[in-house]
């Protein structure tokens, strides 16, 4: 590669480098501010809300299953 080519070539790594960063921190901006937003907190409180009454719902009907994986490892009975 001739000098002209290596000079080229860095500055197009540097570029690219650059670019990089520019959509990194631009992409950190716009999430801050949406995840900051208010309204997307309140969503994100009733989201997890109702992901707890659901999983406190399910808990019961799914505790067999966590009985039988419990008795599984502790035997080494992967047919349980």
């Amino acid at each position: 590669m001739s000098g002209d080519g290596i000079e080229e070539a860095r500055v197009r790594t540097g570029v690219a480098a650059y670019v990089r960063r520019r959509a990194w921190a631009e992409a950190e901006a716009v999430l801050t501010a949406v995840l900051g937003n208010p309204e997307v907190r309140r969503i994100g409180a009733l989201a997890e809300q109702e992901e707890r009454r659901a999983g406190a719902e399910l808990e019961g009907e799914l505790q067999v299953f966590r009985d039988r994986y419990v008795y599984a490892v502790r035997t080494g009975d992967a047919a349980a």
